[in-house]
C-alpha cells in the first residue's frame, strides 16, 4: 500500500482527475470535482479554526456531501464523528457530549425526521450539562440562509493556506474517526481508528474483492458505520473504484442502480440481499455486470448464499468478521471459495492481521475447533476509546491482543466459523447455549428467511431460548414442526421454548437484528405464557 494518510491518498486520486470516485443517482463524480469540493470544505473548516484534533459530526443519510465532508475532516487532521440517522435526540446527545464536537453537520429534514428539532431536545440536554451545542451546518438550507451549506463554503475564501498547512501536518497514526458503538448493550464507546490502521485494513479488502477503476461498487447501509465509511468507501477509494450511494436501502431501487450504472459490486447485510431475492422486479432486471460482493454483519445461511451467487448473480460472493475495533474486517472469505466456506465460516484473517482462539478467563490458547473468545492482534486494531482509558486496557490481553467478547472457533484450514457472541449467550439450566448454532439451524429449513434466537426468563431452568422468525413468501409452517426439525439435530437444551412468526425483525441501524429489542419482546411472551410447551405466538405469517 502507498500510502498511510487520507492527504497521500486525496493527493494519488488528484493525479487521475477523470476517475470515477462517486454517483449518486445516475451522476457521476470525477476524482477532479471530488478532490476540489474536498479542498473547499477543507479550507471552510480551517476557516473556522478547525483543525488537529477537532471532531467534525456528521449527521446525514448517504449522499455525495457525506464523503466529501468526511474526507475533507481527515485530510486537515480532524476527526470524523460519524451520527447514524434514526438516532434520537439522547443519543445524539450522547454523542456530542461524548465526543466534544465542535461543527455538526445535518440536514433538516429526512423521510419524515425533523433533524433540527432532534438537535434542539439535543441541545437543551447539552445545556443542562453546562455544555454549548456545536456550530451547525443545514444542508438542505435555502440559498442565502447564514447556516446553511453555500454560506459554509463561502466562508473559506481565505481558509486554503491554514488547510494545506494542517494537511501537510497530518501522521499516519493520528486518529482519523470517531466512530462510536451502537450502544445496544450499554453506553456507547467513541472508537478511535487511526489513518494507518483503516488503510492498510480496507485496501487488503479491496485486494481480496479485487477491486479496480472498472469496478463501481454499491452501497445501500448507513455510511454512518464502519462497514461504510472505513470498508466501502476506502477499500473503493484505495483502488480507484467508484462508490455507487444509496441515501437508504429499498431493494427495488437498488435493483433498477445495479442495471442503470451498471455495478460490479454489492455490499450488504444478509436482511438486503433476502429483500433483492424476494423482490418482484428481479426477473426483469439486468444484472449481468454483478462480480463480487460482501455480506456481512450476521451470518448468511447456505441457502442464501447459494441463492446470491446463483439467483442474484454475485458470483465471486465473500463473507466476513470484523467490528468496529478492528476497523471493520478482521477475517474474509476469498473469491472461489465455495458457498459452504462462505455460508458456514467467516474466511481466514487479512494480510498482516492474527486471530488466536483463547479462554477468556485463563488465557490459555485453544487449538483447531475449540471453542473460545476470538482475539486479534495486527494492521486492523484501534487506538482505543475516546476518554476511556480503563476500558481501553480492559479491551486487550496483557501480551496486546484485543478481546473481542465473540466466541468462535479455527477449523484445520484456518477458517474462522463464529458461534456466538459472549453477551448473546444465555444458560438453559446450567448449559451454555449460543444463539448464532440455533439460529443457523433454524435458517436452514426450507420455510425460514430469518432467525432470531434470545435467552428469556424461566423459572425452572434460569433461562430458556426464544426464536424469533420470518418465513419465505408463501411459505407455512408453524412452531412445532420447527421445535421437531430443530430436535432431531442439537441438544435438547438448545431447542427454543417459545417460537413466534414475525412479518419483519427488528433491526438496528445499521442493519443488524435487533437483539435488545428482541429480547424484550421475547420476555414479554415468557411472562404472558403459561403453557411449558412450544408457544406460537400471533403477529406473521405460520
Amino acid at each position: 500500500m502507498a500510502e498511510e494518510t487520507y492527504p497521500a491518498l486525496l493527493d494519488r486520486l488528484e493525479r487521475s482527475p477523470e476517475t470515477e470516485l462517486l454517483r449518486f443517482h445516475g451522476r457521476p463524480i470525477a476524482a477532479g470535482e471530488a478532490c476540489r469540493t474536498i479542498r473547499a470544505i477543507a479550507a471552510a473548516l480551517a476557516a473556522r479554526g478547525l483543525g488537529r484534533g477537532d471532531r467534525v459530526a456528521i449527521w446525514l443519510p448517504n449522499r455525495p456531501e457525506w464523503v466529501l465532508i468526511h474526507m475533507a475532516a481527515l485530510s486537515i487532521g480532524a476527526l470524523s464523528v460519524p451520527i447514524q440517522t434514526r438516532y434520537g435526540a439522547g443519543e445524539t446527545a450522547t454523542i456530542l457530549k461524548q465526543s466534544g464536537a465542535r461543527i455538526l453537520f445535518l440536514q433538516a429534514g429526512f423521510r419524515g425526521i425533523d433533524f433540527t428539532a432532534l438537535l434542539a431536545e439535543a441541545g437543551a440536554a447539552l445545556a443542562a450539562d453546562g455544555l454549548a451545542p456545536p456550530e451547525t451546518v443545514v444542508l438542505d438550507r435555502p440559498e442565502g440562509a447564514a447556516d446553511g451549506w453555500q454560506a459554509f463554503l463561502a466562508g473559506g475564501s481565505g481558509g486554503g493556506p491554514a488547510a494545506e498547512a494542517l494537511r501537510a501536518r497530518v501522521m499516519p497514526d493520528d486518529p482519523a474517526l470517531c466512530i462510536f458503538t451502537s450502544g445496544t448493550t450499554g453506553v456507547p464507546k467513541g472508537v478511535l481508528l487511526s489513518h494507518r490502521a483503516i488503510l492498510a485494513t480496507e485496501s487488503r479488502v479491496g485486494d481480496v474483492m479485487e477491486l479496480g477503476p472498472a469496478d463501481r461498487v454499491l452501497y445501500a447501509p448507513p455510511l454512518a458505520s464502519v462497514f461504510g465509511c472505513c470498508n466501502a468507501l476506502t477499500a473503493s477509494w484505495t483502488h480507484g473504484a467508484s462508490l455507487v450511494l444509496l441515501e437508504t436501502f429499498d431493494a427495488g431501487d437498488s435493483l433498477a442502480t445495479i442495471a442503470r450504472d451498471r455495478c460490479t459490486a454489492l455490499y450488504g447485510v444478509p436482511t438486503m440481499f433476502l429483500m433483492q431475492l424476494e423482490h418482484p422486479d428481479l426477473a426483469r432486471t439486468d444484472r449481468s455486470s454483478l462480480r463480487t460482493g460482501i455480506v456481512g454483519g450476521a451470518p448468511a445461511s447456505r441457502e442464501l448464499v447459494t441463492a446470491i451467487v446463483e439467483t442474484l448473480g454475485v458470483r465471486g460472493l465473500i463473507s466476513g468478521y470484523g467490528l468496529s475495533e478492528t476497523c471493520a474486517v478482521v477475517t474474509l472469505t476469498r473469491i472461489g471459495d465455495p458457498p459452504a466456506v462462505v455460508s458456514e465460516t467467516v474466511g481466514r484473517p487479512l494480510p498482516d492481521v492474527a486471530v488466536r482462539i483463547a479462554e477468556r478467563a485463563e488465557g490459555r490458547v485453544l487449538g483447531p475447533d475449540e471453542d473460545g473468545e476470538i482475539q486479534v492482534k495486527g494492521c486492523n486494531l484501534m487506538l482505543g476509546y475516546l476518554d476511556r482509558p480503563e476500558a481501553t486496557a480492559a479491551a486487550f490481553t496483557a501480551d496486546g491482543w484485543l478481546r473481542t467478547g465473540d466466541i468462535g472457533r479455527l477449523d484445520a484450514a484456518g477458517n474462522l466459523r463464529i458461534t456466538g457472541r459472549s453477551s448473546d449467550m444465555y444458560l438453559v439450566g446450567g448449559f451454555n447455549v449460543y444463539p448464532a448454532e440455533v439460529e443457523a439451524l433454524l435458517a436452514s429449513h426450507p420455510a425460514v428467511a430469518e432467525a432470531c434466537v434470545v435467552g428469556v426468563p424461566d423459572r425452572r431452568l434460569g433461562e430458556v431460548g426464544c426464536a424469533f422468525l420470518r418465513l419465505r413468501p408463501g411459505a407455512e409452517a408453524d412452531a412445532e414442526e420447527l421445535a421437531a426439525f430443530c430436535g432431531g439435530r442439537i441438544a435438547r437444551h438448545k431447542v427454543p421454548r417459545y417460537l413466534t412468526f414475525l412479518d419483519e425483525l427488528p433491526m438496528t441501524p445499521l442493519g443488524k437484528l435487533h437483539r435488545q429489542r428482541l429480547r424484550a419482546m421475547g420476555a414479554a411472551l415468557a411472562s404472558e405464557t403459561n403453557s411449558p410447551g412450544i408457544t406460537a405466538r400471533p403477529g406473521g405469517k405460520q
